[in-house]
């Protein structure tokens, strides 16, 4: 029986399938060609009736690479730009991150990582396969 990776319990139900989805969700094809030969997989979304957690049972790492074409930043809509300023401004002023250690896991390019390093004067580390450093000159890590 599949347990839950948040509690670790065995109350599952199925919430969602579909058989051969990309992979991944944010892909840049420079090909037709290469667009219809994606990696595809199934995805079993599983509910977990104890804690809510809803996660794809038949996960492969193993068919996950994040290359150079992996685009994942919301970075070029407006409306985001003004949601993350609007995050980081909560994080800064209602609750006073300023000035110390900050660490995200699963950072994506580090934008936001970068961005909120800069605002708050702080020092980041970020850990993404992702990340990308020459869009992070202003904080971040790996």
């Amino acid at each position: 029986m599949i347990k839950c990776p948040s509690c670790g319990l065995e109350d599952l139900s199925i919430y969602f399938t579909r058989s051969n989805v990309p992979v991944f969700q944010n892909l840049r094809c420079t090909t037709k060609e290469k667009a219809l030969n994606v990696v595809c997989d199934s995805l079993e979304l599983k509910l977990c009736n104890t804690c809510g957690m809803i996660h794809n049972s038949v996960f492969k790492s193993e068919l996950v690479d994040y290359a150079t074409s992996y685009e994942n930043s919301q970075f070029v809509s407006c409306e985001f730009l003004k949601h993350i300023e609007e995050i980081i401004d909560i994080l800064l002023y209602q609750y006073q991150v300023y000035n110390t250690k900050i660490i995200e896991i699963g950072c994506g390019n580090g934008l936001f990582l970068s961005k909120l390093v800069e605002k708050t004067h702080s020092k980041g580390f970020g850990y993404d396969p992702a990340f990308s450093a020459e869009l992070n000159m202003s904080g971040g890590g790996v």
